[in-house]
């Protein structure tokens, strides 16, 4: 199979993701397992890749995107492939290739296998939201969260408590930049992936939702909930509170990333995904934008220097 993530082919289906970023275990869905091996290009571009990936073993390259395609092709050149032996999971459980559906967001962890060739170590689909629908006009909303959607985006017709599974980027002014919503049938309990906003003794807040829960920490972190809705607050069975970059433990060199900028800092420096410092490389290389600013959503390249993101390139999304 042929997989084209951010520019980039990872296995004979091939998905597109738009960009590179993190993305965490979430809700249901009872499935496989796969596994790939990709050529992931190393220019700029569209590729999606860094050229300085390095690293045999676990981990290597961290890309976090939305998927924008399937079909058996080449980009640039390039091709990434995955067989059945690849790890595959939908919000933590486990999954497989069929699962994959254009817009969902997908974390993907490579491993360099020789020059311009990528091995996919493990495809993680990331549902931000997997939960009812509390509104639906004028506004769809899911557990509270305001929905916006992208231009020409189908999506099915949805009544009050409905279940909705929804891939996307959370918008720092709030709600989520829908990339692909479906129905689910799955209604044993609900999912949510997000940035920690507040912490009190009984709940957090996270992406906007209340969180029932006596875990007190993790404010500027992003977290996978999974529990119950009461029609107001999620009620947690569990919270995972996210290491601070995408793949942290896998020794990742690299990262692509695609999300919302959420704050700038006077050095030029910018946060991304929750809690994901990005730098300035020297020579950074930026297209379609002059300045990188809040509310921006970009497509961030580099290294990885300890627990911050080096930016050799940034695109602006539009």
């Amino acid at each position: 199979m042929k997989i084209r993530v951010a520019g980039i082919l990872v296995g004979s289906l091939l998905f597109l993701l738009q960009g590179c970023t993190h993305v965490y275990d979430t809700p249901s869905a009872k499935v496989g397992a796969n596994k790939a091996a990709a050529a992931l290009p190393t220019g700029l571009g569209g590729t999606g890749m860094m050229a300085h990936a390095t690293g045999s073993g676990l981990g290597g390259t961290g890309i976090v995107g939305s998927v924008t395609g399937f079909g058996s092709i080449l980009v640039n050149g390039y091709e990434v492939f995955y067989d059945e032996s690849t790890p595959v999971k939908l919000n933590g459980l486990p999954a497989k290739a069929s699962d994959l559906h254009i817009g969902q967001v997908v974390k993907v962890l490579a491993e360099k296998i020789s020059n311009h060739h990528y091995k996919a170590k493990l495809i993680i689909i990331v549902a931000a939201l997997h939960g009812p629908v509390t509104k639906v006009h004028p506004q769809l909303e899911v557990m509270g969260v305001p929905l916006m959607f992208v231009d020409k985006l189908q999506t099915p017709a949805f009544s009050l408590g409905e279940i909705a599974l929804v891939h996307g980027h959370w918008i720092p002014t709030g709600g989520l930049h829908v990339k692909h919503i479906q129905k689910s049938e799955d209604a044993s309990h609900v999912d949510l992936i997000g940035a920690i906003k507040a912490v009190n003794k009984s709940a957090l807040n996270v992406s906007g939702v209340t969180v029932k829960t006596d875990i007190n920490k993790g404010k500027g972190h992003s977290a996978l909930v999974r529990g119950q809705w009461n029609g107001k607050a999620i009620v947690a069975k569990k919270v995972k509170v996210n290491t601070v970059l995408p793949f942290a433990k896998k020794k990742i060199h690299e990262l692509c990333l695609e999300a919302y900028v959420q704050s700038v800092n006077k050095d030029g420096s910018f946060k991304i995904l929750a809690s994901v410092l990005v730098k300035l490389d020297k020579a950074v290389k930026l297209k379609g934008l002059k300045k990188v600013r809040p509310g921006q959503l970009v497509q961030v390249y580099g290294g990885v220097e300890g627990d911050v993101l080096i930016a050799e390139s940034i695109k602006l999304v539009k």
